[in-house]
């Protein structure tokens, strides 16, 4: 099973908010899909710090590149 599938488990809170409490006092070594969750967390974190770092980086040695987006805005 894709470990990203498991985020839809999150659904279920999302349509039932008074589900909320009961979800975070459910400790984690009970919940194997809260486990999985965040797992996916700690991956997309990785990624995103790990994209955030590269910018600095290329930011500070002075070969940052105009977005795309950002020079089609600018020329209208």
């Amino acid at each position: 099973m894709d470990m990203t599938s498991n985020a839809i488990n999150l659904q279920l809170v999302d349509f039932f908010p008074f589900l909320r409490p009961l979800y975070r006092v459910i400790p984690d070594k009970f919940s194997a899909f809260k486990r999985r969750l965040k797992e996916i967390q700690h991956i997309e974190e990785k990624l995103f710090f790990g994209l955030l770092d590269n910018a600095k980086v290329k930011i500070q040695e002075g070969k940052v590149c105009p977005s795309r987006s950002f020079s089609l805005v600018a020329l209208h």
